[in-house]
């Protein structure tokens, strides 16, 4: 096996693992949300910051964006497996905001921005949903595989217009600990050796545990 034979095997198999990732945390996901549209619709969205009962363990998490109908289609040259990133965040606590941060310069300058709304928390016994307000701005950038760097700016309209979101707590899929209840826009990029592409993505969004 020659180098660049090689080389092209390898970044084959991480575009594989890759899309593989994305799309066992899309179905994942989809149940989930299927969930969260239902609950969405069940009573009016007034943010209230003054009740804090999130209860997450501070650290790190993975900030996970994706295409809900893969594939997208995006202008550029290379292969591209699924529109979607995880990208490495560190979750804090402020009074009774909740912040999740890009963990690192190379992560992104991504920041999240959450609290309880003071609605009516929902589920079974194994499964329940705290109605949450989110904001988010920045880049998301996610560099964990050779040779390749796929990047995520949401819409500015995310900063400072709240968006419904969960969190999560019991039998939780696939790690997610808080969801979207719908889609984010942005900007998707991804460059590698074989090129770059880009597009605009309507995505549904978590955070996970840190996936290895």
């Amino acid at each position: 096996m020659n180098e660049r034979t090689g080389g092209n095997r390898s970044r084959s198999f991480f575009a594989c693992m890759k899309g593989q990732r994305l799309r066992s945390h899309f179905r994942r996901m989809l149940t989930v949300g299927l969930a969260l549209a239902v609950l969405a619709c069940s009573g009016p969205f007034a943010p209230s910051p003054t009740l804090d009962r999130v209860s997450l363990a501070l650290g790190a998490y993975d900030f996970f964006v994706s295409q809900p109908n893969p594939p997208v289609e995006c202008g550029g040259t290379g292969p591209l497996s699924s529109a979607g990133l995880f990208a490495r965040v560190n979750l804090s606590h402020e009074g009774t905001e909740w912040v999740a941060r890009s963990a690192a310069p190379a992560d992104g300058d991504l920041e999240v921005r959450f609290h309880d709304t003071g609605g009516a928390i929902t589920g079974s016994s194994t499964i329940s949903f705290l109605p949450l307000a989110t904001t988010m701005k920045g880049t998301a950038r996610e560099h964990r595989y050779p040779g390749e760097t796929r990047t995520f700016v949401p819409d500015s309209y995310l900063a400072t217009t709240a968006q419904p979101s969960f969190a999560l707590s019991g039998l939780t899929p696939g790690g997610i600990v808080m969801q979207g209840t719908g889609s984010i826009l942005g900007a998707f990029s991804m460059t590698s050796a074989s090129g770059s592409q880009s597009c605009r993505l309507a995505g549904i969004w978590a955070l996970t545990t840190v996936a290895r």
